[in-house]
């Protein structure tokens, strides 16, 4: 059986660039870096990211899961990226 995906609001705000990815609600935030840096235009790697919610950088280890436990909830997240970490240019 798959595990359901969720839908995740990624913005980075020092580019004025919004986007969603999906990940399995089993996923750990090193998950959704890989996710951001296969969406993202840019595409940053996922060590050059800092993923802020609610004011603060989740590690890599924290569950989906455990941020929203509540499936209504709206998965909105922050985007940090380090300039060395782009591996194309950054959203214009």
């Amino acid at each position: 059986m798959t595990t359901p995906l969720v839908v995740i609001r990624v913005e980075l705000p020092a580019y004025c660039y919004s986007f969603n990815i999906e990940v399995p609600g089993t996923s750990t935030v090193l998950d959704v870096k890989q996710a951001i840096s296969t969406a993202c235009t840019g595409q940053p790697r996922p060590e050059g990211q800092r993923i802020i919610w609610r004011g603060r950088c989740l590690d890599d280890v924290e569950k989906i899961s455990e941020l929203w436990p509540s499936s209504t909830e709206r998965r909105i997240v922050h985007l940090s990226v380090r300039p060395s970490a782009w591996t194309g240019g950054p959203p214009n």
